[in-house]
């Protein structure tokens, strides 16, 4: 059995001042349309002092509106007096005469003032009773309520509340419930979607907002059974403005379908953050490297205890929110390894993130893809370890401090167990940069170092030298114009201008390390004058480079280089729209743009060699060179509606195409005057144009005409057709081997199951570099992730399963991505998923 999500289930009192009052209408023998109260039976009243006891046995139903209460007995206790003012309101009988004067105000009437405005900031709008003269008249009526056998209390649908006993007291404002299941309405998450906290305890006490409850569970699943709850030995649940609610737990466990209990610290949670439970995933499997292992994910957020710093150093306009997460486990072979991060910010004023790593090392195996150091020395270290942190300090406007900072145990440990954010990310380096934009005007001063000792380049490989500033000032200007040398046309000036000191900071186990050191200034000056002519946009610039050394490469006398440039860039766009529509090929009119551009540079009279300098960076690597580059670029495009029915422009067909010539061959290019052809084709032209529906393809690639081959060609090819089954190839090749492919395809199967096969082929090797078979089960409240992997780079075999909870929404389901990359370059998430579509992940304990 399953409930939905519902409003009005937040205090039982609210609820039940509607059904006090008619119960009192309904001795009154009045009828009040729209309300409605049954009883199996009722015994005579019985008087007692100040107070009437009203009984029902036999089963009792009221209802109003979408209110539904019931119950197997119910004594009502009411105050007689007011019992007499309510039925002399509804019947407009009097029983006695009154006197006109008014008596001073009575303990009873100073409590009926209370309860009255209780019950309004109770009720709200969210109850109306349509009585006259309000329904605050009710509210010092009752003195207390009793409800056993089965207590049942229904809201527009919603079982708001269920018990085997309750005890209402409206005068202290208080109710005590006895084996209850409990819904609260809530705002879950930054974004607010709505969900119901379901609270089960033996015996529960509400005062007021506060719900206080002891070996209690609660959780955000519906389900007649729920799929998890977290346990509580104390449980205080208090509502705070709107529909948010603030949990504290204590003595916790958390129940996870048939798993054992995993026992969890003291909680403080806002029903609007997040997360409230700290479990992020469980996988356990085996491989040929780690052996046996288990691995757990926790997650979090310390957005109170960051708001106390921030308080504490004087406080913020934007709140601070920050979040930490803990891998941790157990590998046969390996060791326990330990992966903490933390992630803080408060918008505009600053940004960052920590992480790092720690492992024992059991065994001395190959480290993967960086085994040795750069003296070709293996790594033998046994404690395996790095940090990594990267932070942005706003200081106002276009103004921020960016700080980096890096260290490892060894050139290996941030490789092996942190490959992806290697490939991906910049290269890790120690930095700090101030950064002032204002306009069109850009300073930054930097400062890079080593601190670790061990330096990657650019293709994540280990190298044995690191370019550090120490520091190094830059100042840029960009397309400032100065005045008009004829009707529009503008002179505009780039300028940039840099200076400092750098460094080839060399490794200690480098066997080439010597000093490579100076101080630079380089200042760079473009002066353009944009203009039209007729139907082209053409813009001549000349440009020249005046850059200062402190010291030659081998030599301390200090010597400067110059270099002039010039060129001209021309560019005009053409475009026809066509009225065609076509509901079989999702076309609704076509529009042609071609945009063709041709690029003429020139650098000349440059003094001296390269090999005369000290090679930092590419400044010290000019040298002349003339080129023109002939391009066109196209697009065909139509109009479709996104799923929400909204009109957008979608590619068809993009075309980039360039070809580059050498006018001084002999110099630049070996004699030949054709130089490098460089194309990009992207097809994505949706339904019905293909044989094979929803086909995208890619097709990429550099022509070298004097070698004749080519420097990179990439192919890609994905489709999906209407049973979600999805099919993706790709081919990547370069100058020096013939490339590897992958292909991908996955199906869904048995309603929540999705089937994936994927494979990475070496076809310079002619054989596989992996293999990978995945099933998913994406449930309600947590995933289910079985993959099998062959590695045969690192002749590892694995095995893994994966509890990846989503809990209702209280974690973020995360973006899911494919077991052997991204095939076909992506283009299999054009267009992208919806949010039905069961996706394939990847195991990232790899």
């Amino acid at each position: 059995m399953r409930y939905g999500v519902g409003r009005g289930g937040c205090n039982v009192c609210a609820s039940i001042v509607s059904m006090v009052a008619f119960c009192a209408a309904a001795h009154a023998q009045t009828a009040l349309d729209g309300y409605r109260i049954e009883a199996g039976s009722s015994a005579p009243t019985v008087v007692d002092g100040d107070f009437d006891y009203h009984v029902y046995s036999g089963g009792v139903e009221f209802t109003s509106g979408d209110l539904r209460v019931r119950a197997d007995r119910l004594v009502l206790v009411v105050d007689r007096d007011e019992e007499r003012n309510l039925i002399e309101v509804i019947t407009d009988d009097p029983a006695l005469p009154h006197r006109e004067s008014k008596p001073p105000l009575s303990q009873s009437e100073m409590l009926a003032s209370s309860l009255r405005r209780r019950v309004r900031d109770r009720l709200g709008s969210g109850i109306d009773t349509r009585v006259p003269p309000g329904r605050d008249r009710f509210a010092p009526l009752t003195r207390g309520l009793l409800a056993e056998g089965d207590v049942v209390f229904d809201k527009a649908g919603v079982r708001a509340v269920q018990c085997s006993r309750l005890w209402l007291s409206l005068a202290s404002d208080r109710a005590t419930m006895e084996d209850v299941v409990v819904r609260l309405p809530a705002r879950l998450g930054i974004a607010g979607s709505g969900v119901s906290l379901v609270l089960r305890a033996p015996r529960i006490v509400q005062q007021g907002a506060t719900i206080v409850a002891r070996n209690a569970s609660l959780t955000t699943c519906d389900a007649g059974e729920a799929h998890f709850d977290m346990r509580s030995e104390r449980l205080v649940i208090t509502k705070r403005e709107g529909d948010v609610y603030e949990v504290l737990g204590q003595g916790n466990a958390l129940k996870v379908g048939i798993l054992p209990s995993l026992p969890l610290p003291d909680y403080r949670w806002f029903s609007d953050q997040d997360n409230w439970i700290p479990l992020q995933g469980v996988s356990a499997g085996s491989s040929n490297i780690r052996g046996e292992f288990v691995f757990a994910r926790f997650g979090g957020r310390f957005n109170d205890l960051g708001q106390h710093v921030v308080d504490f150093f004087g406080g913020a306009s934007q709140p601070f929110r920050g979040e930490w997460t803990l891998r941790t486990g157990y590998t046969r072979k390996r060791g326990i390894p330990v992966e903490p991060r933390l992630s803080y910010r408060v918008p505009e004023v600053f940004d960052g993130w920590i992480q790092g790593f720690w492992l024992d090392d059991k065994t001395k195996v190959d480290r993967l893809s960086v085994p040795t150091y750069v003296d070709g020395s293996p790594i033998l270290d046994r404690k395996r370890s790095f940090v990594r942190s990267r932070n942005r300090i706003w200081m106002g406007e276009g103004r921020r401090i960016d700080v980096e900072a890096f260290g490892a145990s060894d050139p290996g440990a941030y490789a092996e167990f942190a490959p992806n954010q290697l490939k991906t990310m910049e290269v890790p380096e120690s930095s700090i940069e101030f950064r002032d934009r204002t306009d069109n005007r850009l300073l930054t001063l930097t400062g890079r170092m080593d601190l670790a000792g061990i330096a990657y380049d650019d293709r994540a490989r280990l190298t044995d030298r690191f370019r550090s500033e120490r520091p190094y000032l830059r100042a840029s200007l960009f397309s400032q114009p100065l005045f008009d040398i004829a009707e529009d046309v503008p002179l505009v000036v780039d300028a940039n201008i840099g200076a400092g000191f750098l460094k080839n900071q060399f490794s200690d186990r480098s066997t080439i390390a010597r000093s490579e050191r100076a101080f630079r200034a380089d200042f760079d000056l473009e002066v353009s004058t944009p203009m039209t002519l007729g139907d082209f946009a053409v813009r001549p610039w000349f440009g020249a480079r005046e850059t200062a050394y402190s010291e030659l490469d081998g030599s301390s006398r200090a010597a400067a280089r110059t270099s002039l440039a010039a060129g001209v860039n021309v560019d005009t766009r053409l475009s026809r729209h066509f009225d065609y529509a076509s509901d079989a090929f999702g076309i609704d009119g076509l529009w042609h743009d071609v945009r063709p551009n041709v690029s003429v540079f020139h650098r000349f009279d440059v003094d001296r060699e390269p090999g005369d300098y000290v090679q930092f960076d590419e400044v010290d690597a000019l040298d002349e060179h003339a080129a023109i580059d002939v391009g066109v670029f196209q697009r065909v495009l139509t109009r479709r509606k996104d799923s929400e029915g909204r009109s957008r422009y979608d590619d068809l067909v993009w075309l980039d195409l360039t070809q580059r010539f050498h006018p001084i061959s002999g110099r630049d290019n070996d004699g030949h005057h054709l130089g490098i052809f460089a194309w990009e084709l992207i097809v994505t032209p949706g339904r019905g144009w293909l044989p094979l529906p929803n086909t995208r393809v890619l097709f990429e690639g550099e022509r070298d005409w004097v070698r004749g081959d080519y420097k990179t060609r990439n192919i890609g090819l994905a489709t999906t057709f209407e049973n979600q089954l999805t099919a993706a190839a790709e081919w990547r090749t370069g100058r020096d081997d013939s490339g590897t492919g992958s292909a991908r395809v996955s199906f869904p199967a048995w309603e929540r199951w999705l089937v994936t096969g994927a494979i990475v082929y070496n076809f310079e090797r002619t054989g596989l570099d992996s293999s990978t078979v995945q099933l998913v089960r994406q449930d309600h409240d947590y995933d289910w992730i079985f993959t099998m992997t062959k590695n045969e780079l690192t002749n590892d075999s694995s095995f893994t399963i994966r509890f990846r909870p989503t809990f209702g929404g209280l974690i973020r389901r995360p973006g899911y991505s494919y077991p052997a990359g991204s095939p076909a370059f992506g283009v299999t998430e054009t267009p992208a998923p919806q949010s039905h579509d069961l996706a394939p992940v990847r195991d990232d304990d790899q």
